[in-house]
């Protein structure tokens, strides 16, 4: 998905390659820095590439439009376990965005208003966020009043918290509560699994068996060396024939109740997504999540939302006593969806796994069905 949301004249984009002459021309704008990395920070587009295109980021980095055209930067991620524990959240689902209009002449036009609610609603109302924060500077007056009138309130003086401009200065942290807000396993409806169609529906998926017509798609996403590079088993290449013989024996496994694999595809267009599978041990009462998501639909909180449906389905319905994931060391970003189902690390196997020329430590997480 390019576009995360449009609302009016106003759009949010993925950011792509053709945008980074873009950004180096807002942020080597001093109006624009004296607001955002500051003055004496001009960008050029090997600092442009360095900051905003790195592989590993966790942010989810967009480009805002009105009336089609690039007029500014906007960003978000979901908070981890340390940086909520720094700022007093607990198991909120907590995400923070940052933000910029770089055409200065679209300044003091309302649209930092429009985006910045139309942004909070997205993180609330498709990411299911619990809170959304930011942190701007004391000083600056005119953000912070915006921002306020989005209905974000000051929880938290963070003191001397962000370098700017040669000193370090004081910020707010500020929120956004959704108060409507419950957890997964307050709401009987956030799962429901129909038993005669082997489905288990959330609020934007549909998990399902897979269909010899979904090979093709499954080839497709799958022939990834990015999906390849971080999952234990998948082959790379991936062939038709690859996603044909996988799905053989779904059906047999699931009515054995051996293993349940699961496509995941979005509920409103049917677009396959990826798949999750959730594997029992019925000696010891316990099961495995394994999954994966086309890389063009990362980043949209798909993953979360199925395992935490497979992760009730498994102690609801198939009464496990614990459900276990693994997942690389290397691969910090689906650590980050186990502990968002309230797994906890349990432990470390050191150069567990070879894959292609290299040793991965193994990272085991684990949760008891309480």
């Amino acid at each position: 998905m390019d576009v995360f949301f449009q609302n009016g004249s106003l759009s949010v984009r993925r950011l792509k390659e053709k945008d980074k002459p873009l950004l180096a021309k807002w942020l080597s704008n001093p109006k624009v820095l004296e607001y955002y990395e500051g003055r004496d920070q001009p960008f050029d587009l090997e600092k442009v590439d360095k900051v905003f295109y790195a592989a590993d980021d966790e942010e989810i980095k967009c480009i805002i439009e009105y009336d089609g055209k690039p007029i500014g930067y906007i960003q978000y991620h979901e908070l981890d376990e340390s940086s909520k524990g720094e700022y007093g959240y607990g198991p909120e689902k907590v995400f923070g965005i940052d933000q910029f209009i770089g055409e200065v002449d679209y300044w003091n036009r309302g649209i930092g208003t429009s985006l910045v609610k139309s942004m909070t609603e997205f993180l609330i109302n498709q990411l299911h966020a619990d809170i959304v924060v930011m942190d701007p500077q004391v000083w600056n007056a005119r953000a912070i009043k915006c921002y306020e009138k989005c209905g974000f309130k000051k929880v938290k003086l963070l003191t001397q918290h962000e370098l700017h401009e040669g000193a370090y200065r004081d910020c707010w942290l500020i929120e956004y509560r959704n108060n409507s807000a419950k957890f997964l396993w307050d709401r009987g409806d956030e799962m429901i699994f129909d038993q005669e169609n082997k489905t288990i529906t959330t609020s934007r998926l549909i998990l399902r068996m897979f269909e010899q017509s979904d090979a093709k798609e499954v080839a497709r996403l799958c022939n990834n060396f990015n999906i390849y590079n971080n999952t234990l088993y998948l082959p790379y290449p991936y062939s038709l024939e690859d996603a044909l013989s996988w799905m053989e024996r779904h059906l047999e496994n699931y009515e054995a109740g051996v293993s349940y694999e699961f496509a995941v595809s979005e509920k409103e267009s049917g677009q396959l997504l990826g798949a999750i599978g959730l594997s029992c041990n019925k000696r010891f009462n316990q099961g495995e999540i394994a999954y994966w998501i086309g890389e063009e639909f990362w980043g949209q909180g798909y993953a979360t939302e199925a395992a935490e449906a497979v992760l009730q389905f498994a102690f609801e319905e198939k009464k496990l006593h614990k459900v276990y994931a693994r997942c690389f060391g290397s691969n910090p970003a689906s650590g980050r969806v186990l502990t968002k189902l309230g797994m906890k690390e349990e432990g470390t196997l050191t150069d567990h796994i070879r894959k292609d020329d290299r040793y991965e430590d193994l990272v085991h997480y684990g949760i008891i069905n309480k």
